[in-house]
C-alpha cells in the first residue's frame, strides 16, 4: 500500500538525521569533549529508524549499541560466521521471530585458553543451578554455532558446494574434515590456472629454534621474492597469502622479513597478508604460502579439535595454489594421526602425482622431493550449516 505522506516525510527525516549523526559520530575522536553527544544523537537517531529500515548488517557487538531491546522485533535474524563466536552472539536473536544460524563447526572456534579451569567449573555450576538443558554449549570455548546445532538438531542444512578452491587445494580438507562430501565447483579457464596446484618444498637444515624456524621462514621469503621477480610472473594480478601454521611468531618473523625485501607497491599489488590460520578465517587468497615451523626433534604433536580446526581454516584458504614450506620429513613425525603427517603425506603425494586417497600410503622415499605435481582428488564448499526459515518482511544481519 502507498504510505501516507506524513509518514514518508518522517521517514526521510529521521533517515537524514541518522546519516547527520553517523556522520559527525565518525569524525569525532573517541576520546574528545563532544565524543559523549554525538555518540547520543547517534543512538536517538538510529531508535528513530529502527522501524523504517528493513535490514540493518552490523557486527554482533553493535547491535545492543544501534538497535531497541524489543522483542521479535525482526522477521529473520541472521548470524553469520557462527562458529567464531561465542555465546554472546545469542543476544540478538532476541530480536528475532525467525532465526538463521550460519556457520562450520569444523573451523576455528572461541578458545578458553586465558580462561581457568577454576573459572570455568564456577560458570558451570551456575548454569547447573538455571537448569539450562544445553550447560556445555554454553561454556566459553563453544560458539553460538555449537548451541544452535544442538537447539536446532532436526533442523540443519549442509551447504556442500564449494566455489573457493580449485579441487587440489580443497582435497585435503574434503578427504580429512568433511568426508569426501564437498563438491568442487571452482575451475578456471585454462589460461589462468596454476598448476600444479600444490607445491611441497622441503628446507634443507631447517631448524626450529624457541617457537620460529629462521631458515624456513627465510626459504619461503626467498621464494616469494623470486617469484615476483620473473618476468612474466605466474603471480602476476594474483593476491598472497602467508601461514604459519604453529603460532604466531613465526608469521612476526615471516613479516618482518618481508618488509625488509618487497616495496610497498608490491604488498599492495599482490595484497600480502602474514598470519596465522585464526587470523585467516573467513579470508582467502588466490596463493597462500604455508609454513609448518616445526623440526626433527621440535615437532610437538598436534592433535584433536582446535588443532583440526586450524588446519583445516589454513588448507582451506587458496583459490589456485599452496606452497607447503617445512624441515620436516614423514619419518620425523612419530604419530600418525598427527596432522603434520597427514599434510607432509599429503603434498608429497601431489608431488609424486599421486591421488589424494594414496597420501596416507606414501612411503618417506618419495616426500623429500620438492618438484610439484598438481594433486588431485575433490574439493567442495566447507558445509555452512544452519537453521533455516523464509524471510518476510524485515531482515537483522549480524557478521562476526
Amino acid at each position: 500500500r502507498r504510505r501516507p505522506h506524513c509518514e514518508t516525510a518522517e521517514t526521510c527525516a529521521g533517515l537524514m538525521r541518522l546519516v547527520s549523526a553517523v556522520s559527525q559520530s565518525s569524525s569525532a575522536a573517541p576520546d574528545g569533549a563532544r565524543s559523549a553527544r554525538y555518540r547520543s544523537d547517534l543512538a536517538a537517531a538510529l531508535t528513530d529508524c529502527a522501524a523504517s529500515v528493513p535490514c540493518w548488517i552490523m557486527p554482533t557487538w553493535r547491535v545492543s549499541q544501534c538497535l531497541p531491546a524489543t522483542l521479535r522485533s525482526f522477521d529473520l535474524v541472521v548470524i553469520d560466521e557462527a562458529s567464531q563466536s561465542n555465546v554472546g552472539a545469542v543476544l540478538p536473536l532476541l530480536r528475532a521471530t525467525r532465526v538463521l544460524v550460519v556457520g562450520d563447526g569444523k573451523q576455528v572456534s572461541p578458545t578458553a585458553a586465558f580462561v581457568s579451569e577454576a573459572r570455568i567449573g564456577d560458570l558451570k555450576a551456575g548454569l547447573l543451578r538455571s537448569r539450562h538443558p544445553y550447560i556445555e554449549q554454553l561454556l566459553p570455548e563453544r560458539s553460538v554455532f555449537d548451541l544452535a546445532q544442538t537447539c536446532y538438531a532436526d533442523a540443519r542444512v549442509a551447504l556442500q558446494q564449494h566455489f573457493r578452491c580449485v579441487p587440489g587445494c580443497i582435497a585435503f580438507s574434503n578427504e580429512h574434515f568433511y568426508h569426501g562430501r564437498l563438491l568442487p565447483r571452482r575451475l578456471p579457464p585454462r589460461s589462468r590456472r596454476l598448476e600444479p596446484a600444490l607445491v611441497d618444498i622441503l628446507v634443507p637444515g631447517g631448524a626450529k629454534k624457541g617457537k620460529v624456524n629462521p631458515a624456513e621462514a627465510s626459504a619461503l621469503v626467498d621464494y616469494l621474492v623470486a617469484q615476483l621477480a620473473r618476468s612474466p610472473s605466474e603471480l602476476e594480478g594474483l593476491s598472497v597469502g602467508i601461514i604459519s601454521l604453529a603460532g604466531v611468531e613465526q608469521a612476526r618473523l615471516l613479516r618482518s622479513l618481508l618488509l625488509g625485501r618487497l616495496t610497498d607497491a608490491q604488498l599492495a599489488r599482490h595484497r600480502l597478508v602474514v598470519g596465522d590460520a585464526t587470523s585467516f578465517q573467513g579470508d582467502e587468497r588466490d596463493v597462500i604460502l604455508l609454513s609448518m615451523v616445526a623440526s626433527k626433534g621440535a615437532a610437538p604433536p598436534q592433535l584433536g579439535r582446535t588443532y583440526e580446526q586450524r588446519y583445516n581454516v589454513a588448507l582451506s584458504r587458496a583459490r589456485d595454489r599452496m606452497v607447503l614450506f617445512r624441515s620436516l620429513r614423514a619419518s620425523d613425525v612419530p604419530n600418525p594421526d598427527d596432522l603434520k603427517q597427514w599434510t607432509i603425506q599429503r603434498f608429497a603425494a601431489a608431488a609424486a602425482g599421486q591421488p589424494a586417497a594414496a597420501s596416507l600410503r606414501l612411503s618417506s622415499q618419495v616426500e623429500g622431493r620438492s618438484a610439484l605435481s598438481g594433486g588431485g582428488g575433490s574439493g567442495g564448499k566447507q558445509p555452512q550449516q544452519g537453521q533455516r526459515h523464509s524471510p518476510k518482511r524485515k531482515l537483522a544481519g549480524a557478521s562476526l
